[in-house]
């Protein structure tokens, strides 16, 4: 159980880092929306928060 946990640790960190990864990029880009950035940061990093309600739809909501 402790090995798994581990490797699960490590490819949480690693999906993190990856995220991390691309949303430096995309701040570093002319043009784009710090506001849309965020959202997508929020949206990778939440992506196991909850099954029940798909954040996608939660967020397109929050435009109104």
């Amino acid at each position: 159980m402790r090995n798994h946990q581990k490797k699960l640790d490590t490819q949480v960190q690693s999906y993190e880092n990856e995220v991390n990864a691309l949303i430096t990029k995309l701040v570093l880009k002319d043009g784009i929306d710090k506001n849309k950035v965020q959202e997508i940061y929020n949206f990778l990093m939440n992506f196991n928060q909850s099954d029940e309600q798909p954040t996608v739809k939660h967020s397109e909501s929050d435009k109104s």
